[in-house]
C-alpha cells in the first residue's frame, strides 16, 4: 500500500475542495487550487487516487462556463467513501507526528548535555516545529472529513447539512483561514 504518512498541502487541499461532494473536474480542481494541470495531477491526484482517498466518478457533458465544446465529456474527481483509508492516513500523520516530537526530544537532550546548540541543529528544530503544526492541521482536517464521510455513506443530504452547519457554527472564517494558512494553502 502507498505510503499515506506524507500527505502533502496540495493534497489536503484538493481533498478540502472535494468535501462538498459536488465532483470537481480537472480544469475546476486547477482554478480552484492554482496549480497547473501537469503539477495537480503528478503531485496531487495522482497520489490520492493511489491512495484511494479520491476516485472518479462516471464521466458527464462539461460544466466548464463558455466553452464552445458542450457536448465534451470531462471526469470529476470525488472522495472515495472507504473511510478506512481516511483512518489510515490520520493515523500515519499521528505516527509521524511522534516521530518529529522523539526527534525534537533527543535534539533538546544532545543540546542540554553539551549546552551549545549548533546552527545545524536550530535550522532543524525550525523545520520540525513547522512540520508539527502542519501535521497537527492536516489531522484535523482528516477528522472531520472522516466524521462527515460516515454521514455521506448513509445520507448525501445530511452530510451536506452538517457540512454547511460545521461551517457555520463551530468553525469561524478565521478559523478556517487560520488552517489554509497553517498548511500553506492559500
Amino acid at each position: 500500500m502507498t505510503n499515506l504518512r506524507r500527505l502533502t498541502p496540495l493534497q489536503i487541499k484538493v481533498i478540502v475542495v472535494l468535501m462538498d461532494c459536488k465532483g470537481h473536474p480537472l480544469w475546476e480542481l486547477e482554478e480552484i487550487v492554482g496549480v497547473k494541470k501537469n503539477n495537480l495531477l503528478t503531485k496531487a491526484l495522482y497520489p490520492l487516487l493511489n491512495m484511494e482517498i479520491i476516485e472518479k466518478a462516471p464521466s458527464r457533458l462539461t460544466t466548464r462556463p463558455g466553452t464552445t465544446h458542450p457536448n465534451k465529456k470531462e471526469i470529476p474527481y470525488v472522495l472515495s467513501t472507504k473511510t478506512n483509508v481516511l483512518a489510515s492516513a490520520w493515523w500515519c500523520l499521528m505516527a509521524r507526528d511522534h516521530e518529529l516530537h522523539a526527534e525534537e526530544s533527543k535534539i533538546y537532550a544532545t543540546v542540554e548535555a553539551s549546552s551549545f546548540i549548533p546552527a545545524p541543529a536550530a535550522e532543524r528544530l525550525q523545520k520540525i516545529r513547522k512540520e508539527i503544526e502542519r501535521s497537527g492541521k492536516q489531522m484535523q482536517a482528516l477528522t472531520v472529513l472522516r466524521k462527515n464521510l460516515d454521514v455521506l455513506l448513509r445520507d448525501k443530504s445530511e452530510y451536506l447539512d452538517i457540512l454547511e452547519e460545521l461551517r457555520l457554527s463551530n468553525l469561524s472564517k478565521k478559523e478556517f483561514q487560520e488552517i489554509f494558512e497553517s498548511l500553506e494553502l492559500s
